[in-house]
């Protein structure tokens, strides 16, 4: 889009991804021992990027300039598996694990351009700012018919990162 000395662009883009997985094993041990597991995963995706540019003209020899990029993505998955195992030491259970991870980018860059003759001497000035983050969490339980193998994890890992730059060119 232009509007006299003023130029606008963007996009955007976005997606959801919702999918379904089944998994069975049985395995048959030459002792006789049995084992099987019946799992279902599920997953619930979300992504969404968008661009803004903008850039204005402030005379004939400056132009000041500005894009933002933003990422912002939710993955959360879910498992449930039975499992049993027939043997000398039975053990029949259920494990459910819950895993949500939400990384994230932002940047912003501006720019500034001075033309300051005709033989193309120039200043430019030019600063960005990076800012991402990823929070991650795994939720699992375990619970069995012979409670000793029981087990809980909760697993936390957060992330966060800022950048500044300042840049300044000076061509003669």
């Amino acid at each position: 889009y232009k509007l006299k000395n003023l130029y606008l662009s963007g996009n955007l883009s976005a997606g959801k991804d919702k999918s379904d997985y089944i998994a069975s094993n049985i395995i048959h041990y030459p002792n006789q021992d049995f084992y099987s597991s019946n799992t279902n995963r599920y997953n619930n995706n979300d992504r969404l990027m968008y661009r803004i540019s903008a850039a204005y003209e402030l005379g004939k020899n400056q132009t000041l300039s500005i894009q933002s990029v933003q990422n912002e993505n939710k993955m959360n998955q879910y498992f449930d598996t039975r499992i049993s195992f027939l043997g000398a030491q039975p053990l029949t259970g259920r494990a459910n694990s819950e895993w949500f991870r939400k990384p994230s980018v932002h940047s912003t860059t501006a720019n500034y351009l001075l033309k300051l003759d005709s033989l193309g001497s120039e200043l430019k000035v030019i600063g960005d700012y990076v800012y991402s983050s990823r929070t991650e969490l795994n939720n699992f339980q375990s619970v069995y018919n012979f409670t000793p193998k029981n087990s809980n994890y909760r697993n936390h890992t957060p992330n966060k990162t800022k950048l500044y730059s300042l840049q300044t060119d000076y061509t003669k």
